[in-house]
């Protein structure tokens, strides 16, 4: 596919602790690519992508972000935050690149 610009869409998967944020990113990929947990603590401590071909585009392909979740009794809230915007940045800036670039 050389010369030829891969185009992605980010899905970010935000919420609380235990809600099913890790399991769905693995039902959505079709294997496990995240850890799940299988209680109210938190699993997912940093924040993980993992990438897959649209279904029915072979020049596309899907980012899925997993965080950690909010309401965690380990981590602060307000941190969290912060790090899922500096990942988003982190993102933008890095697409933005790679688009100018081609």
């Amino acid at each position: 596919m050389e010369g030829k610009m891969i185009l992605s869409s980010q899905l970010r998967i935000i919420g609380p602790v235990g809600v099913g944020k890790s399991s769905f990113i693995n039902t959505a990929i079709r294997r496990n690519v995240t850890t799940v947990g299988h209680d109210l603590k938190s699993c997912t401590a940093e924040i993980v992508h993992a990438i897959t071909p649209y279904p029915s585009d072979p020049t596309r392909r899907v980012v899925f972000v997993d965080t950690p979740g909010f309401d965690d009794i380990n981590a602060d809230e307000s941190e969290i935050l912060r790090r899922i915007a500096a990942y988003i940045a982190r993102s933008l800036v890095s697409t933005s690149f790679h688009n100018s670039n081609k």
